[in-house]
């Protein structure tokens, strides 16, 4: 596989990832003003703990193609 290729799919996903992170704590912040309940805070906590990691996990490999 081409390393430019791949290097740009990763930017590509990693974008995708900051997306959802933002629009995760966009809806952390409608549960947080509607009154969080043990279940929300658990998942939404979880999810942004799990996206996070994956976003970590995507760039440490863009430092070994470039």
């Amino acid at each position: 596989m081409n390393p430019e290729s791949a290097a740009g799919m990763m930017k590509t996903v990693i974008m995708l990832v900051a997306v959802m992170l933002v629009l995760w704590i966009i809806n952390m912040t409608k549960h947080w003003k509607a009154g969080w309940t043990i279940k929300h805070k658990v998942m939404d906590i979880a999810g942004i703990i799990l996206l996070v990691v994956l976003l970590i996990l995507l760039v440490i490999p863009l430092f070994k193609l470039i």
